[in-house]
């Protein structure tokens, strides 16, 4: 049985702080971040907010920015409260894909939990995964953070953890790299990480809601079945295999080695 908060009364407040720190291996973060993954508008208002496990975000696949962000809320309200959050991205429309606010969306969000605003960083340089990584990387060597937790849905959490392992090398597109901004902090971060100094963390929002209550535990499992959800994990996870294994994107645009000159790290 997997204990959840509410397990019959047999969790104590430590022993619950306990369940969502061994998601991420123990310790307290020094901030939660959001990864985006989608807004989508309310009634006829002009409402916004991010996005179910119904609905279909980037790419095709399977949304669930708003499991993260109810994820985040209570751990930071009630468990991590020194923590920060990171509200990520802003995407311009383009004729394939209109316009996303998601950093601004979930930073509203986090204020209507309660979240005092000079806790909330609303992060929107980045545009995707992995330059949402990079602009995190810097938040953290910027603000000498030793540990922060990514949150994202299980289904591209492979992949973004694997785009995380090779950020100095996986396929960057935009360039994004080459920023003097993102040079400057990348190489100090991966020394950092090799020694051991700093850490980031992804995890999937499914496994912190399913230990909040008997009632997410079962909604998680409902969504972990859906076709959406088994799709979206499907590809996610082929990309994650192919950023290791060095083939995604286009090779001709990534660098032949890492910042630090070490094929392995």
């Amino acid at each position: 049985m997997r204990f959840t908060e509410s397990s019959n009364g047999r969790v104590s407040r430590g022993e619950s702080r306990k369940l969502y720190e061994s998601l991420w291996g123990g310790g307290v973060p020094d901030a939660f971040s959001l990864l985006a993954n989608g807004v989508k508008k309310v009634g006829t208002v002009g409402r916004w907010k991010t996005g179910g496990y119904s609905d279909v975000g980037a790419r095709g696949d399977i949304n669930g920015s708003h499991g993260g962000e109810i994820a985040i809320r209570r751990l930071k309200t009630e468990y991590f409260t020194e923590a920060k959050v990171i509200a990520n991205s802003f995407n311009t429309a383009t004729k394939d894909w209109p316009e996303e606010r998601h950093a601004e969306v979930a930073a509203a969000e986090f204020r209507s939990a309660g979240i005092s605003e000079e806790d909330i960083i609303v992060q929107q340089d980045s545009v995707s995964t992995v330059t949402e990584l990079l602009e995190n990387i810097r938040l953290v060597e910027e603000r000498n953070w030793k540990h922060l937790v990514i949150f994202t849905n299980g289904a591209q959490v492979e992949r973004a953890r694997a785009a995380l392992e090779k950020i100095d090398t996986v396929f960057d597109p935009l360039k994004f790299r080459e920023r003097p901004e993102i040079q400057k902090v990348l190489a100090s971060f991966l020394e950092k990480r090799k020694k051991g100094e700093v850490k980031i963390s992804i995890v999937a929002a499914e496994d912190a809601l399913e230990r909040m209550d008997e009632r997410y535990a079962r909604l998680m499992q409902e969504v972990r079945e859906t076709e959406l959800y088994r799709m979206s994990k499907a590809r996610q996870d082929n990309a994650a295999e192919q950023i290791r294994a060095g083939t995604y994107g286009q090779p001709q645009n990534r660098p032949p080695t890492t910042i630090l000159g070490d094929e392995n790290v």
